[in-house]
């Protein structure tokens, strides 16, 4: 590599490129054809329950095409990015819940990403060779396998590509005379459209004046002031990606102490150093290997103090070098604001954040190629054989972890066969046993994860559910305790605590639960519902009628409350509209068994005996199952 003063940047990379040998265009197209063989088989990979139910599967603004809310809803999962749900939202209306669409389009857009990354290193660069091996790693690294084959990390490819294009319009920007002002432009449109898909776009400006210092050599106030309304951007997202961690509670609630964030911090940094060369044990979840309230162990500060080593290592070293400044700035400006410096879930690090982010490290891995490719160029044919080995192993890696994605089982088995003694793989899998009907499994994967981590206040609360479901209210109502004591404020463990109350016949205790969800949420329904049964149950009907109407002021149509509510008013004595309102669910099912039934009582207390017994029997045809001898109490009732 050159020395400062002699390093320059042509005025026509273009030109450099198909004078003699392998054509441009072919350096450019290898690595897509490459990418597409090795992750064509996440086409045939379903969704994951990781994420893609709350952005996809059972978001509604996202199935019904709410663009309004799509863009006024501060937070989704703790992250504001509307442009990656309105790509979500187009899915949907074109393949409905089809995963095979949502995976072709991801597909499609790192190939898009993959072809922006050789034309952004051969823009900088001016060289084919360093372009198409920094693409080639782009596209088949695997450590960017997760961004690509989790549909819900659309935004990851969608802010990338926004991201790619504004840095070839500033690239551009920097070298032409002509179109300053479109050029600028652009680059500032493009990187709000990158903050709109993921705010991890925050570090665009602090590339340009990468970019402005790779083109001239400094960076002085006039270049700094020309990026201010990026700058502003990046703060004004900056926040509103912070205030929406917040409200997903994302942000983690226990303080790690300073001197255990940095290390774990850099750490993380160690990690995404390291794998870019050699991707091993990989997961989709790599979790703290230390909970809040424990001590950091040694490793983590030792992996800490190497990286800082070898960053001032190389930093003496390429001192002169623009390429090591432009390459490793790119990667620690983009890496940087999910270092965990600001604690977010509970994964020190995640395979996702360095798609953006590895392109800085690619850039100087392909200038390395370029020079040995220059150097030997009599025998090429081992420079390819040797880069080919390693790109051979990564693409076998990655093609191989296609399969993890194929399901959320198959993903949690994975990573719970690489963190056997973590808690967090075994509560996800327990959700999956739930869904596929398999209670004694779901209880063994979380009497698992409660082994592991007896601090895990959901965990308490999910093992409840299926005791709940068990019937063993006993210890449903322990497992809810728990909950409720390491987090006071979980009001769906208070809630379900109330059903269970409601269940052992213990409506008082019921309604002490139920009364402070309701002090701090008024409008939570299935609160006000169970307050309903629970006021009732304590003959306090009067009142449990204001409840029962209060949930159908919010849900209409809602056959359970109509049918609280038409007991109810039986129950008072309100007979006649008591009928009024079987009548009305109905209306609305012909077939619910539990209204002919209460329709029919009713109608036998107004001593209206033919039509309680038709009632009866179309209640039994219905499939609802009478008191023993009720119909014929009736039938000995019937006019002669």
């Amino acid at each position: 590599m050159s020395k400062p003063a002699e390093i320059s940047t042509p005025s026509d990379p273009v030109s450099l490129a198909g004078k003699r040998g392998f054509p441009a265009f072919g350096w450019g197209l290898l690595p897509l054809l490459l990418t597409l063989l090795v992750l064509l088989p996440t086409l045939g990979n379903g969704f994951v329950n990781w994420d893609d139910p709350g952005y996809l599967l059972k978001n509604e603004m996202v199935r019904n095409f709410r663009l309004g809310e799509i863009f006024s809803t501060s937070s989704v999962q703790g992250n504001y990015h509307p442009f990656s749900l309105l790509s979500l939202a187009f899915d949907f209306a074109l393949f409905g819940e089809e995963p095979f669409g949502f995976h072709l389009h991801n597909l499609l857009l790192h190939l898009l990403n993959t072809w922006l990354v050789f034309r952004l290193v051969r823009l900088i660069f001016g060289r084919d060779q360093a372009a198409f091996l920094a693409a080639l790693l782009f596209g088949i690294h695997p450590m960017h396998l997760e961004s690509v084959a989790w549909i819900s990390e659309r935004k990851d490819l969608l802010y990338t590509a926004y991201f790619l294009l504004g840095l070839i319009c500033w690239q551009s920007y920097l070298r032409s005379e002509a179109r300053k002002g479109l050029l600028y432009g652009a680059s500032l449109i493009l990187f709000a459209f990158s903050l709109l898909s993921k705010g991890m776009a925050v570090s665009f400006p602090l590339i340009l004046l990468l970019l402005d210092f790779w083109h001239s050599g400094r960076i002085n106030w006039k270049r700094v002031g020309e990026k201010i309304p990026f700058f502003a951007l990046a703060l004004g997202f900056g926040i509103l990606s912070i205030l929406a961690q917040g409200q997903g509670n994302a942000l983690q609630k226990e303080g790690i102490p300073l001197f255990e964030t940095l290390g774990s911090a850099g750490f993380g940094l160690g990690m995404y150093l390291l794998k870019a060369l050699a991707p091993f044990h990989l997961s989709a979840f790599h979790p703290y290997p230390f909970l809040p309230n424990e001590a950091a162990p040694g490793y983590i500060f030792i992996t800490a103090a190497l990286v800082l080593l070898f960053l001032a290592i190389t930093t003496w070293i390429f001192r002169k070098k623009r390429e090591y400044t432009l390459g490793m700035g790119f990667f620690l400006a983009t890496i940087g604001p999910v270092l965990q410096l600001l604690p977010v879930g509970i994964a020190i690090y995640a395979e996702r954040y360095s798609y953006l982010s590895y392109v800085g490290l690619f850039m100087l891995i392909g200038l390395a190629f370029q020079a040995v490719w220059d150097r030997f160029q009599g025998k090429r044919w081992m420079v390819l054989g040797g880069f080919g080995i390693w790109l051979g192993l990564l693409g076998f890696l990655t093609l191989q972890r296609t399969e993890v994605w194929k399901n959320g089982e198959a993903l949690w088995n994975d990573v719970i066969q690489k963190y056997p003694d973590d808690f967090y793989g075994y509560a996800v899998r327990s959700g999956i046993m739930q869904e596929q009907n398999q209670p004694e499994k779901a209880l063994a994967d979380l009497n698992a994860a409660l082994e592991r981590n007896d601090q895990f206040a959901e965990g308490f609360h999910n093992r409840g559910l299926i005791l709940m479901q068990m019937k063993d209210w006993d210890a449903s109502r322990r497992n809810f305790d728990r909950a409720l004591e390491l987090n006071p404020d979980y009001l769906s463990a208070r809630l379900n605590r109330g059903v269970v109350f409601l269940n052992i016949n213990q409506p008082q205790k019921a309604l002490a639960d139920l009364d402070q969800i309701l002090k701090q949420e008024p409008n939570q329904l299935q609160a006000r519902f169970n307050h309903g049964l629970a006021l009732r149950a304590l003959g306090r009907s009067g009142e449990a009628l204001t409840d029962f109407e209060a949930c159908l002021d919010q849900n209409p149509q809602n056959l359970r409350f109509l049918l609280e509510k038409a007991w109810t008013l039986m129950l008072l004595g309100q007979l006649e509209a008591g009928l009024q309102v079987c009548d009305q669910i109905l209306v609305l099912d012909p077939n619910q068994g539990e209204a002919w039934y209460r329709k029919s009582l009713a109608l036998a207390d107004l001593k209206r005996f033919p039509e309680a017994l038709e009632c009866a029997q179309n209640a039994q045809k219905n499939g609802y199952i009478l008191p023993k001898d009720f119909l014929l109490s009736l039938e000995n009732l019937q006019p002669h």
